[in-house]
């Protein structure tokens, strides 16, 4: 049975304890599927690639650039900071990833040497 993507969230999570006490049913989080009205702050991008124009090669499903154009227009326009976890390996020259229309870009990447900040 193919996962519906739509039904998956983000959960606030403040501790390690509040994550051990949530009921684990089929590879969800039932009690993380209540709406919480604390808005987000910081997204941890995951990547295969990413480069330094701070492009993003995902793993193909485009989950993570669907729910940030969702919660940016549920949240009246609301700006997440998008930050990028990789290794050296993973850190391109600039135009090496290849974008889409729909694909956001990160605000920063994080690796072994560093930040890749946005341009100023």
């Amino acid at each position: 049975m193919e996962r519906d993507i739509s039904a998956e969230w983000f959960v606030l999570v403040y501790s390690v304890s509040q994550i051990q006490k949530m009921a684990h049913t089929n590879g969800s989080y039932l009690s993380a599927l209540e709406a919480n009205d604390e808005p987000l702050d910081l997204i941890l991008m995951p990547g295969v690639a990413f480069d330094h124009s701070l492009s993003r090669l995902g793993h193909g499903k485009g989950y993570y650039d669907r729910f940030i154009t969702r919660y940016t227009a549920l949240h009246n326009g609301r700006k997440l900071l998008l930050v990028a976890l990789a290794l050296r390996e993973q850190i391109l020259e600039a135009g090496k990833v290849p974008v889409g229309e729909n694909d956001w870009k990160v605000d920063v990447i994080v690796g072994p040497d560093g930040f890749v900040p946005a341009a100023l």
